[in-house]
């Protein structure tokens, strides 16, 4: 438009015109004068937003802007830039001197790591013919943990097991570490007696170990490619890990020892220990864990049993229905390991290959299982009440034995 308006000026004379296009090109100049004016002195950056932020739960993120002119701000539009759609800005006026707080609240939908800014300053002029902008903060990188959900209902094995257990660690004849020896007394075990202390001593002397009565709870998810059904969050891989991270939580905050055995494209090993340490560093594998392991389920517990010594229960999830799962799982149950087995219905994510379920013949070998299908609301599906391993099983199980 000046434009035209010089072009018709100049073509006779029009003195009003060449005095319209004047005024226009100075209100230009002095719009461009307050834009520029409007980021000068600007300054801001993003505050960390703390840690353990989850999947499906919301969080605020502050950003701190402040005004180091004498000048004050107007127009100033602030904003974060995220992936997340329909992410809001706020449009503010700074006083000179004077920081100003704004706070944000983001809910990332999915685990993982995110890019959280940066952090955008856009300015303008009261005719809004020219707008400026400004990077304050180039933004952080954070790691959403994965979703949890109350389990209130859900056991890892029963506690006939439990005692079970102990009365076999207590029998045992290598349990635990040496804590020392002493004299021999009727009934002591022939295998724990310290040879090289009778022969100094001149009389039997047996050893004593340090028993660990802690019950550890390993988690083992199956993260096999072949068995990553679904899409978006309704996916097998995020059942599994939404099931592993909320069954970790869970028994931390009972105060048990929990560690996790996995295998995705590397074998992952974290030793059972109790506390809120241990969770969020399994809680940070476990948010970037990918379903693209190539190791069958059966050779990971085969693996998992070595480490698997004392109090131990072990809850395997998995989609799969492999008839060699059992052979490991009863590998694992002869050398006194307490199994949990949730299964994930492969068929209602959209598997188009059909197996015919373990379910029956887990729970005919006295294994509590769960059958876990799309949709399932997971503290209902994981109710431990009345389901009592190898109850009213009509299924005839061949128990694979040597």
């Amino acid at each position: 438009m000046p434009l035209a308006i010089l072009a018709i000026a100049l073509g006779g004379t029009h003195i009003l015109l060449e005095r319209l296009f004047i005024l226009i090109g100075c209100l230009m100049l002095f719009c461009l004068i307050f834009a520029l004016l409007g980021l000068w002195g600007l300054k801001g950056h993003l505050k960390n937003p703390g840690s353990h932020q989850q999947a499906g739960q919301p969080f605020e993120i502050e950003a701190v802007t402040e005004n180091r002119n004498f000048l004050p701000k107007t127009f100033v539009r602030l904003a974060i830039k995220t992936k997340l759609k329909g992410a809001d800005n706020i449009l503010i006026n700074l006083p000179s001197k004077r920081p100003c707080l704004w706070q944000q609240r983001l809910l990332f939908p999915r685990r993982g790591y995110y890019k959280l800014g940066p952090l955008l300053a856009e300015v303008t002029d009261p005719f809004g013919l020219f707008r400026l902008q400004r990077k304050l903060d180039r933004g952080k990188e954070i790691l959403v943990y994965p979703a949890t959900v109350e389990l209130p209902l859900f056991r890892a094995g029963s506690d006939a097991e439990s005692r079970l257990a102990r009365n076999s660690l207590l029998t045992s004849e290598a349990s635990g570490a040496i804590a020392g020896i002493r004299e021999y007394v009727p009934g002591d075990s022939l295998n724990r007696i310290h040879w090289r202390s009778t022969a100094h001593r001149g009389k039997l002397t047996v050893k004593e170990f340090d028993i660990d009565f802690n019950e550890k709870v390993w988690v083992i998810p199956d993260l096999h490619k072949d068995y990553n059904f679904g899409s978006g969050n309704e996916t097998t891989e995020e059942y599994i890990i939404t099931l592993a991270a909320s069954i970790l939580k869970k028994y931390t905050d009972l105060g048990r020892e929990v560690g996790l055995i996995a295998q995705s494209q590397k074998y992952h090993f974290y030793d059972a220990r109790a506390g809120y340490l241990n969770l969020w560093r399994i809680m940070e594998a476990l948010a970037v864990l990918k379903a693209d392991g190539q190791v069958p389920l059966q050779r990971l517990l085969n693996r998992a049993s070595e480490q698997l010594k004392g109090n131990a229960v072990a809850v395997v999830i998995t989609a799969s229905s492999q008839d060699e799962i059992m052979e490991a799982v009863l590998n694992l149950k002869r050398q006194g390991v307490r199994l949990v087995t949730i299964l994930l219905d492969s068929g209602s994510f959209g598997s188009s290959v059909a197996e015919a379920s373990i379910y029956d013949r887990l729970r005919a070998l006295k294994v509590p299982s769960y059958e876990i299908r799309r949709g399932d609301t997971l503290a209902e599906a994981l109710n431990s009440q009345g389901k009592e391993p190898g109850e009213k099983s009509d299924v005839k199980v061949q128990i694979l034995a040597k």
